[in-house]
């Protein structure tokens, strides 16, 4: 399911342009807009939660302008971007990716500071990786 997204078969396709086509004549009062509005503000306000999240413990956010992911830099931390991702799976049950696993392990200047959050969860899952990173603010 996880490629649903980036590779889309034909009738989704043809079903996605249908509803920017309902969109573009509705304009506002379009249902399509008011659910795209909604998804937008709702992943804004996932990134603004873990942003502040991560900020407790030394983990510098990247503000995202759109999209489904969120990245940070875990420079502070002392850790590199595949130490840290163990460390928050195994201590807090927060899963993020290390941004290093998506370049060529034959690569020199591969930068190890970096992962990847998923903010296109529903609030209560951002809510429950909140409470657990803040968790993570008081202890190691």
């Amino acid at each position: 399911h996880a490629y649903n997204s980036y590779c889309a078969p034909t009738p989704l396709q043809d079903g996605s342009a249908a509803a920017l086509e309902e969109m573009n004549a509705n304009g506002a009062d379009s249902a399509v807009f008011r659910e795209i509005t909604g998804l937008a503000d709702q992943f804004e306000s996932n990134a603004r939660q873990l942003t502040e999240a991560l900020a407790k413990i030394n983990v510098e956010a990247i503000a995202p302008e759109g999209g489904y992911f969120l990245v940070a830099d875990v420079s502070g931390t002392g850790k590199t971007d595949v130490e840290f991702s163990r460390w928050l799976a195994t201590e807090k049950g927060v899963i993020c990716v290390p941004m290093s696993v998506f370049h060529d392990p034959a690569a020199t200047d591969i930068p190890d500071n970096l992962v990847r959050f998923a903010i296109c969860k529903q609030p209560q899952t951002i809510q429950t990786a909140v409470d657990a990173i803040l968790g993570a603010a008081t202890s190691d």
